[in-house]
């Protein structure tokens, strides 16, 4: 008996064991609380100039307030460095904030190390005082930006305004020292580039010869030989190399087509100088991308202009829907320029219809009107088309009623179409039932050779629909209320947020309520108590356009900026610069020869041109600006080098959050 009490004990308490243990897989394995210490911008600095940081006791001297790890960090810090610390696993993970009420964005001219300093509404800060590995970087009124020209310097950034210090990392994609400068110059280069090639060839050749294996030297004497006995195997690095030293273009009287129809191409050629091209050239057809076919041997109308037919025989022997290239060669087969059309037996049709509506959105207790025209292939209006609307309803997304039926189709309408102009069709609201809703309106016309023709349009329909709505106007912003697309006036809480998702500005105003443009902010918030709203700007285009005016003596730069946008400007030419400036304005009128070339740098912020995606970040935190560089002339038929290169990244072992201070 006392045995089998004991057994009995043994299993109960280790059943509970069983019972009450903890499942490790999906436990807790970190700290359960997160904690902010709060340092001083001396500790920040000491951590940042350290490429490896191991924590040490005397940073945790000022616990400043803690928050569930699993959780978002939500807090009232004011502005200052801080230290979040955690444990995960078995291991201290710590970060560093920085609350701070500026942003140093860095600038690319490609020539300047170019950086501005910005308050949180986005204005320019000239007394911050800004030094990279101790040297100072003093500010530029002209470009409102802290400048050290001709340079691309590298190293730890430090940034003091008000009282707080901020550190950044600033790294450069390519060396650039003073030496290589100096060297690559008039008139040193004209000694040293010849030097150089001489010795990198010899140097290379008697690496090839220690070590038995071709380098770069080596490769290229051997190129030469290759294709010295066999051209084809480098005919198109030749090419291509051909091709650079001509400008120029191919066009097709149509882009595609059919079976006996009659291709002609027109194809205007110059040099580089653009000098036009006189020599005659040969007109190939490529049936295959190595098949080439010499149609003929023509020589230019007049200098540069060339003209050419062929009819599309059987004895050509193409294949249907297929594209092939067509070139302008010399003989030994280089081309000067190619071009592609399109081989297809397609069929045009005679009839056209046109189909629109005023809006995409149709509210309950307003007309809808569509409109709907018919033409036939001289864009004369078909005198017999009639019209069939099918109303199709799509996903319900909100329903105003307890019971709501929502038929397959909504609506069906027959109608002839005017014999003139638009034929106008109002959409009932009544069809509808109490829901918020996509639909498809179909159109399918017939004609009275029973030609078929349909088109859709894709809209929605609000039974009830509460919202804000912004509008630009020129150098303005406009917000509304709107129920059912009219704007009524209320009263809201507007904020704006910069591009990092801070909120750095909260007022109460009266709607409707129009203001200035300010470009540090990405997006808008509206909230009445009832309805929260984020607007966004980054679908709206700057409209900021930099145009140029050259004649035989003179060149002018002029912009056109609507939005009252500022930017930063710098003016090239032959790589050097000629003026700089900053505003909303620009209108420039020199004297100038034919022959220099002029380049216009602009750097501006908008919403829209914060390319995060596309554009690495100035610096950890920072954003990004974008940088518009063309050449202020062409040659007709060249393609203009216009790009946006990337800015000075700034990534490095100071890797920090900025943070807004609480208002």
């Amino acid at each position: 008996m006392k045995t089998t009490t004991l057994l009995l004990t043994i299993c109960c308490c280790f059943g509970n064991v069983i019972t009450f243990s903890q499942n490790l897989l999906t436990s807790r394995q970190g700290s359960a609380f997160s904690y902010l210490y709060r340092i001083s911008n001396e500790e920040a600095g000491d951590i940042c100039r350290k490429q490896y940081w191991i924590p040490e006791a005397r940073f945790f001297h000022s616990l400043q307030d803690s928050f569930p790890s699993d959780s978002v960090m939500n807090l009232p810090l004011t502005e200052g460095h801080y230290l979040q610390v955690r444990i995960v696993k078995n291991e201290l993970h710590l970060d560093l904030l920085t609350v701070q009420h500026f942003d140093v964005v860095a600038l690319n001219n490609s020539t300047d190390l170019c950086l501005a300093v910005y308050d949180t509404l986005g204005r320019v800060l000239p007394d911050a005082v800004l030094d990279i590995d101790g040297r100072r970087i003093p500010f530029d009124p002209k470009s409102q930006s802290y400048r050290l020209p001709k340079t691309n310097r590298k190293g730890l950034l430090r940034a003091t305004h008000g009282g707080m210090t901020a550190w950044y990392n600033l790294n450069r994609h390519w060396n650039n020292p003073a030496v290589k400068r100096m060297v690559n110059q008039p008139p040193l280069r004209y000694v040293y580039r010849p030097l150089k090639i001489a010795g990198r060839a010899s140097a290379n050749m008697t690496v090839s010869l220690i070590k038995g294996r071709y380098s770069w030297a080596a490769d290229r004497i051997g190129r030469f030989f290759v294709c010295l006995f066999n051209p084809s195997s480098c005919n198109r690095n030749q090419e291509a190399t051909f091709q650079a030293k001509y400008r120029g273009y191919l066009v097709f009287n149509k882009p595609k087509y059919l079976p006996g129809d009659t291709v002609r191409l027109k194809a205007f050629l110059t040099d580089q100088r653009g000098k036009p091209l006189t020599d005659s050239v040969s007109v190939v057809l490529y049936k295959e991308w190595n098949v080439p076919l010499i149609l003929a041997r023509i020589a230019p109308w007049q200098p540069g202009a060339f003209d050419f037919t062929f009819p599309l025989h059987d004895s050509l022997r193409l294949q249907l829907d297929k594209s092939y290239q067509m070139a302008l060669q010399l003989d030994k087969g280089m081309s000067y320029i190619k071009g592609s059309f399109r081989y297809e037996d397609y069929e045009l049709k005679s009839a056209t219809l046109v189909f629109r509506s005023d809006e995409d959105t149709q509210f309950r207790g307003k007309e809808f009107r569509c409109y709907l025209q018919a033409t036939d292939e001289n864009d004369l209006h078909l005198m017999d088309a009639r019209v069939e609307l099918i109303l199709l309803p799509g996903q319900a997304s909100v329903f105003h009623d307890l019971q709501v039926f929502v038929p397959d189709t909504l609506w069906h309408w027959d109608q002839t179409l005017e014999p003139a102009g638009e034929t106008t069709l109002v959409i009932p609201d009544s069809i509808f039932p109490a829901v918020d809703m996509p639909y498809t309106l179909l159109a399918v016309m017939l004609t009275s050779d029973n030609e078929r023709v349909s088109k859709d349009l894709k809209l929605r329909f609000f039974h009830t629909r509460r919202e804000f709505h912004l509008e630009l106007q020129g150098d303005s912003v406009r917000f509304e209320y709107r129920e059912n697309g009219s704007p009524l006036p209320t009263r809201a809480i507007l904020s704006g947020y910069d591009p990092l998702g801070n909120r750095v500005e909260e007022r109460l105003v009266a709607l409707p309520h129009t203001e200035k443009i300010n470009t540090w902010f990405e997006s808008y918030q509206l909230d009445d108590g009832l309805i929260k709203q984020q607007l966004s700007l980054a679908s709206e285009p700057a409209q900021l356009r930099c145009l140029s005016d050259r004649s035989a003596d003179s060149m002018r730069i002029f912009c056109e900026n609507p939005r009252q946008i500022p930017f930063r400007y710098f003016l090239y030419r032959h790589n050097r610069e000629l003026q700089r400036g900053y505003g909303t304005d620009l209108d420039l009128a020199r004297a100038s020869g034919e022959r220099e070339s002029y380049t216009i740098n602009l750097q501006y912020l908008w919403q829209a041109g914060w390319g995060l995606k596309t554009i690495p970040s100035g610096f950890s935190g920072a954003s990004s600006i974008y940088r518009w560089t063309s050449p202020l002339w062409s040659i007709p038929g060249s393609r203009p080098k216009s790009s946006l290169p990337s800015p000075i990244s700034a990534a490095g072992p100071c890797q920090m959050r900025t943070l807004r201070p609480m208002r």
